[in-house]
């Protein structure tokens, strides 16, 4: 929307709804009190929430300075937060002391919708950079106290577990015998944290998803661990906290990824996060990586017998692939052999495969055939035909 300030003025409830948005895209401080006034005061209950949902992503799009904290503080403190339980989001901005305590005193607030509401706050701090806040130290005074809504503290809970912080046992024990939903959440808590501690458990191959920026990966087998530059060294795990040569500290969590429903596990590391790819999921690591299994037969090994039960086409294929940079090429015609076998259309994709596979076993006759196949049926600007163009160059 060109022009959201005249989109506000509309009747239209769809119209002043988009134009909320469109502010929340344009990402500027001095919408901030726009928002919170259409939050608190509009009369259509959609155009409230959505100005609540995106004051709440304005105040995290950076590290906020005293003034605007202050600013989030005084705009909080002159509502209601029963009037829109959203808006207390906007507190995972203010990163300080005096944020933290506005939103310890919510989460004892007698309004069930407060109260959750500040939870879904406290959580989307821990995974923003804390600034001045120990949040972690808050969250085990608040489960050792106990002084809150047995609700709060079950959510309080999952979170301890969720983020793997460290020395948070104890607090969680404590909190535990404040009613079943508490003990329920602690006992997989605990579940959780002591799993980390164990080396065997990191094993599996951890990518970033933010396309926005380069690929990060781990993968940890046994317990050696490679990344983008090769083979980095063993893991080394103390009270759940990972450590590897050439990277920071590495911590397990349960976060939530975009457009994906619950909560998932990821490793996070300087500043990014790496979700854990598992199942077909292995299929998009191939793809991934495929440049650099050449220089990687380990990684490739272990991503081959990670997917040996897979089925369909992509995951075959791409088994085949990791199996075929990883050496193992008798075992690669196997699982080539079975994707082709009663097609009367021959993928050109797996036919290109072959061929390589072929060469590399010497049957140079087959992997030519291969090639002139995969050639004359594929697609003129698919990505493997010049490989297989300078393959058939060098076969004939």
């Amino acid at each position: 929307m060109a022009n959201p300030g005249e989109g506000l003025e509309s009747t239209d409830v769809q119209v002043r709804t988009a134009a909320v948005r469109a502010l929340g895209e344009g990402g500027k401080w001095a919408d901030f009190q726009v928002l919170v006034a259409l939050a608190t005061g509009d009369k259509s209950p959609s155009v409230r929430l959505t100005a609540a949902a995106v004051a709440g992503d304005l105040v995290v799009k950076a590290n906020r300075t005293p003034k605007q904290r202050k600013e989030i503080l005084e705009a909080i403190h002159s509502v209601d937060p029963g009037t829109n339980p959203p808006l207390v989001l906007v507190l995972a901005g203010v990163r300080d002391k005096a944020g933290l305590d506005r939103l310890g005193r919510l989460l004892r607030d007698p309004r069930s919708d407060v109260r959750m509401a500040a939870a879904t706050a406290v959580r989307r701090m821990a995974n923003l950079d804390q600034g001045e806040v120990d949040l972690p130290g808050a969250v085990r005074t608040w489960l050792t106290e106990a002084r809150h809504p047995a609700d709060a503290l079950a959510e309080l809970t999952r979170l301890a577990g969720e983020c793997g912080w460290p020395n948070q046992e104890a607090a969680i024990r404590s909190a535990a015998t404040k009613g079943r939903a508490v003990a329920e959440a602690a006992a997989l808590a605990l579940e959780w944290l002591e799993s980390r501690r164990d080396p065997t458990s990191w094993a599996g191959m951890w990518m970033t998803t933010d396309e926005a920026e380069p690929v990060e990966w781990l993968l940890i087998e046994g317990p050696e661990t490679y990344g983008r530059e090769g083979h980095l060294g063993a893991l080394t795990v103390a009270d759940g906290i990972g450590t590897v040569p050439g990277r920071s500290s590495l911590r397990r969590v349960w976060a939530t990824r975009t457009s994906i429903e619950g909560t998932m596990e990821a490793i996070t590391c300087d500043g990014r996060t790496l979700w854990r790819h598992k199942g077909p999921q292995l299929t998009r690591v191939v793809d991934e990586l495929y440049p650099a299994l050449d220089e990687l037969p380990e990684v490739a090994r272990d991503l081959a017998e990670w997917m040996r039960d897979l089925e369909g086409l992509g995951a075959m294929r791409a088994r085949a692939t990791a199996l075929w940079k990883s050496g193992q090429l008798q075992e690669a015609e196997k699982v080539i052999a079975n994707l082709l076998h009663g097609e009367k259309k021959l993928n050109p994709h797996v036919l290109w495969l072959r061929a390589h596979v072929l060469s590399g076993l010497g049957d140079t006759k087959a992997a030519v055939a291969a090639l002139e196949q995969a050639l004359a049926t594929g697609p003129k600007k698919a990505a493997w035909r010049p490989d297989a163009e300078a393959l058939l160059a060098q076969l004939a």
